[in-house]
């Protein structure tokens, strides 16, 4: 049951890493770089989670543990980081068929 979980997760977490690809190509450039950040941070946690399925701990071996807890750090400070210079920014450009 673990097992199932922690490949859903992995997916999951592996999803999130390739929607903030698209997104982060339409930021202003300092948003962009925490994205693109935030989307190796989130692929190497999905890894985790494959690794995890395997050991059937996320403490074991302990460098997973290290892992994980770096990753989520990571990942609060680049969320924090993206809304802190949201308000500095000006807003994204959307996708659009025209030019104008």
């Amino acid at each position: 049951m673990e097992r199932t979980f922690n490949l859903w997760e992995a997916g999951l977490w592996l999803l999130i890493a390739l929607t903030l690809l698209p997104r982060a190509l339409r930021e202003p450039t300092p948003r962009r770089r925490v994205l693109l950040q935030l989307s190796v941070v989130f692929t190497i946690f999905g890894v985790s989670d494959l690794v995890e399925a395997r050991t059937g701990a996320w403490w074991e071996p302990w460098w997973l543990a290290v892992l994980k807890v770096g990753c989520g750090a990571l990942i609060g400070l680049g969320f924090w980081r993206y809304f802190t210079l949201g308000r500095q920014s000006p807003p994204m450009k959307p996708f659009s068929r025209e030019e104008k």
